[in-house]
């Protein structure tokens, strides 16, 4: 039985407003620790992943079919389902007795619905997959009951058949971190901060590349986000070893010098950051590293050793400035500790990068102006920003259920995830992002862009009072086509 595990290719989205463009993203490490379990548990099986990303559809269909797989997986994500569901439809229609795995976040939030309105689908792992999918092949290779296998979704007949759910693994020392057979495959450049830092006088577009997962879970109950949907808000950890282990696999095997930790928050259990730090430098690994983090969990002490063991730069989820708006989007997070968490990066010469939304229930011209006020009193000098997105699985959607705003029915469509216009227009919106995207271009000295976004933003107000219509851009349909929406309060 051969299995081929694959991150489908990319395709631009329409949501509606603007085209949301396909990018370059790390191949999928949650399709390397299921083959990885899955050969631990079935050392004979034949299994690999297959990075297709960056291939064109008919490229890849190609490719995965010259393979001649009796299974294939993806991961399911909100805004790549339907070329997901393109991509296995069409897989099973030149070969119907492939069969056809998804898991991930989309499919393990709405599995039923998508068991329902997809029959080229035939198993959808639930939530976290090592065990689960490990156990549907063994079931699959000696025809043993699918339904005492927890965590999984299939047809039965005319019926749907949702198991019990899986619990959690606590050890995750247990599961094998990724290998990689041919890394080129699977590295991608970083552009990021290449005119901001340099490691051994290059740039990091010119290291190997590696992302490395080292937590599961998180505690914070952000409105907006639906890790804790699927992970749980209980965070279980790998050991500061067990991560530093595949920190030097990845150094000394692939030659990465650079390491991005895709963990929600990777700085909570300060015990354990403090180890691996230690561990690095004891250990001489030579490699410059990023991470992602809530404001709260960083002092000087952690950010010191941090700094010291390759760390060059945090990604903070600020999001907001405004004291209603963190209140509203439950953020638990305050303006002095965004301030502190900032300014102790530059102290220890940490880039410090933060994320921001537009548009979260609330927000308002003042609100955008107590986060630029907030901007201005910090070193911070960029970071990742954009518009409130609705996605399943969040507190967000459900609230918006509850008022009508959305259903269901939506994620049978090919659009992604909707932008959150319950209370602001969408040109209102892309006013406030644009006064961010300006204060940036201005810190940065970067005038030629900064004119540019001078000019658009200059445009938008003159459209937003006017009331011109955008139809060459299907950026809005009309300044009021729905007043109801921007007049009532917010459903948080």
């Amino acid at each position: 039985m051969k299995i081929l595990l694959i991150d489908i290719p990319l395709k631009d989205v329409d949501n509606g407003f603007n085209i949301v463009h396909k990018e370059i993203l790390f191949p999928s490490l949650g399709l390397y620790y299921l083959k990885e379990y899955a050969k631990l548990k079935n050392p004979n099986i034949d299994i690999k992943v297959l990075n297709l990303s960056n291939k064109s559809f008919e490229e890849a269909l190609d490719i995965v079919i010259l393979e001649k797989p009796d299974i294939v997986g993806a991961s399911c994500f909100t805004d790549r389902r339907a070329i997901v569901f393109e991509f296995l439809k069409a897989l099973k229609k030149i070969n119907s007795k492939i069969i056809n795995i998804i898991g991930g976040p989309h499919s393990s939030i709405l599995p039923r619905q998508i068991m329902s309105n997809y029959d080229f689908i035939d198993f959808i792992v639930i939530g976290e997959g090592e065990q689960t999918f490990s156990e549907l092949i063994d079931c699959l290779i000696t025809n043993k009951n699918f339904e005492k296998i927890n965590g999984l979704c299939f047809r039965k007949k005319n019926e749907i058949i949702e198991t019990q759910k899986r619990q959690p693994i606590e050890n995750l020392d247990e599961l094998p971190y990724p290998r990689y057979e041919n890394f080129d495959d699977i590295s991608v450049k970083f552009t990021h901060y290449d005119d901001r830092y340099l490691f051994k006088g290059r740039k990091i577009s010119a290291l190997k590349t590696a992302s490395i997962i080292t937590s599961r879970g998180c505690p914070f109950q952000c409105t907006y986000c639906s890790t804790s949907a699927y992970w749980g808000r209980k965070v279980r950890y790998r050991s500061a070893q067990n991560v530093v282990d595949e920190i030097e696999y990845l150094y000394k095997t692939h030659n990465v010098e650079f390491i991005n930790i895709v963990d929600d928050a990777f700085t909570i259990n300060k015990k354990r950051v403090l180890e691996i730090c230690k561990l690095l430098i004891e250990k001489k690994i030579e490699i410059c590293w990023i991470c992602e983090t809530n404001v709260k969990t960083i002092d000087a002490e952690m950010l010191e050793i941090m700094e010291k063991s390759g760390c060059f730069a945090i990604n903070y989820g600020v999001e907001s400035g405004a004291p209603v708006i963190l209140k509203n989007i439950k953020k638990n997070i305050t303006q002095s500790e965004i301030i502190n968490a900032i300014n102790l990066a530059d102290k220890f010469g940490i880039i410090a990068d933060i994320f921001l939304m537009v548009g979260n229930p609330g927000e308002t011209n003042k609100t955008i102006n107590e986060t630029l006020a907030i901007l201005k009193e910090t070193k911070v000098s960029s970071g990742g920003w954009g518009i409130l997105t609705i996605f399943p699985g969040t507190e967000l959607y459900e609230n918006c259920k509850k008022n009508n705003y959305i259903n269901d029915d939506y994620w049978l469509s090919a659009k992604s995830s909707p932008f959150y216009l319950y209370e602001q227009p969408y040109l209102k919106l892309s006013i406030f992002l644009t006064k961010i995207k300006l204060f940036f271009l201005r810190r940065n000295k970067k005038y030629k862009l900064w004119l540019r976004y001078y000019l658009l933003n200059l445009r938008d107000w003159i459209f937003l009072y006017t009331g011109i219509k955008l139809s060459f851009k299907k950026k809005i349909q009309l300044l009021f086509k729905d007043k109801r929406r921007y007049k009532q309060k917010s459903v948080l």
